[in-house]
């Protein structure tokens, strides 16, 4: 079973101006602003369901800080 819960960030959406109006107050678009060229992050994990605890057969980082260093630092 996989599991990827992800944010992606989709420039046609993000930029149109009738959606920037409707959701200012939700959104801080100048933040998101500075995500637009990355495109997203899918944290996916692969389990394999089994008796007794299933087994994550992926490790990949889960922690804010590690995630924003592979975006910031490519590793």
């Amino acid at each position: 079973m996989t599991i990827e819960p992800g944010i992606y960030f989709i420039r046609a959406l993000l930029c149109d101006p009738k959606l920037r109006s409707k959701h200012k107050q939700a959104i801080n678009f100048s933040r998101v602003d500075t995500f637009l060229d990355f495109g997203g992050v899918r944290i996916e994990d692969d389990i394999l369901i089994r008796r007794g605890a299933p087994l994550n057969l992926t490790r990949v980082p889960k922690e804010i800080k590690d995630i924003e260093e592979i975006r910031i630092n490519g590793k």
